[in-house]
């Protein structure tokens, strides 16, 4: 068991790092993502099921074809699929994907 407060978890150990990744094991992955305002993360072809939380501020998520807002509390879980994400105003999110 592992207990993660993910309000103090913010980005890497070094200042550029725009993701840091909390756990892996037995086939999922768990990470912070920060987008900074302006900042969109290109599409990206996920393998597997994915869930996004935005813990803070928010940004649009396009999931193949269909694009999707989120807001802080709100929550996206996807089958594999094509996937990008662009936040006008920074957002900060937890992302977790299962094989």
């Amino acid at each position: 068991m592992e207990i993660f407060d993910l309000k103090k978890i913010h980005r890497g150990e070094k200042k550029n790092h725009k993701s840091m990744l909390l756990f892996e094991k037995d086939g999922i992955k768990m990470r912070t993502i920060i987008l900074e305002p302006g900042e969109e993360i290109p599409p990206c072809e996920m393998k597997t099921r994915g869930v996004f939380q935005v813990l803070e501020g928010g940004l649009n998520i396009s999931v193949n074809d269909g694009t999707h807002p989120l807001s802080e509390g709100f929550c996206l879980v996807s089958e594999p699929a094509t996937i990008s994400m662009r936040s006008d105003n920074g957002s900060r999110l937890l992302g977790i994907q299962i094989a």
